[in-house]
């Protein structure tokens, strides 16, 4: 009984963080934070948060709702890869309008740079995906605190114990292999860390 009782736990415990750990929650977090960290004046920096929120988690979560509405998709996390397609897509178009946006109001470089390296991660999954399953919660955890990384330095490392933990839940409740969350992990972390090097020596 005691066993069975832990392993109930455990699978609650997973669900938990697969519910609480999808990509525009943690993204969503990693950019309020860069936004009030760069921007001095409270009302400014609450401006590009809502801002950043509105493109790229915001817009994405309600094109998903339009698609569980209609049929298009029956869960909310997408469990068939031939289905996310066009949620990719979408969520690429407004990250990217979400980085020209924010560009044109002198959000900080650091926030930009997250941003627009997002939206390409976001294609390279869409293709990538085509032939195989690659964990999206796991690419958005490791390029999340890979951005953080490239801005701050190895002080972020006990970050990446979110990573493991996610890796851990999604591999628990059977919504991908072992080497499918390792290739996100990866995916994610290397896109990211190259990207965000890259832009911050290149973006205003």
């Amino acid at each position: 009984m005691k066993t069975s009782s832990r392993e109930a736990l455990l699978d609650k415990a997973a669900i938990l963080v697969s519910e609480i750990a999808v990509p525009p929650i943690l993204s969503a977090i990693v950019f309020c934070f860069l936004s009030y960290y760069f921007i001095p004046s409270g009302k400014h920096a609450t401006i590009i948060a809502l801002l950043t929120l509105l493109f790229t988690a915001i817009i994405p979560a309600l094109y998903l709702v339009y698609l569980l509405i209609v049929g298009k998709v029956q869960h909310r996390h997408v469990p068939e890869k031939e289905k996310r397609t066009s949620p990719y897509l979408l969520g690429a178009i407004s990250f990217s309008i979400g980085f020209i946006t924010l560009e044109k109001l002198n959000a900080p470089t650091p926030l930009n740079a997250l941003i627009l390296a997002s939206a390409v991660n976001i294609l390279v999954i869409t293709v990538v995906n085509f032939k195989w399953k690659i964990s999206g919660h796991t690419i958005g955890a490791a390029a999340g605190v890979a951005g953080l990384q490239a801005v701050f330095g190895w002080k972020v490392w006990i970050l990446y114990f979110i990573v493991l933990i996610v890796a851990w839940a999604r591999v628990r409740i059977k919504a991908h292999t072992l080497l499918e969350v390792i290739g996100g992990a990866f995916l994610g972390f290397g896109l990211t860390f190259i990207q965000m090097i890259y832009y911050l020596n290149i973006l205003p």
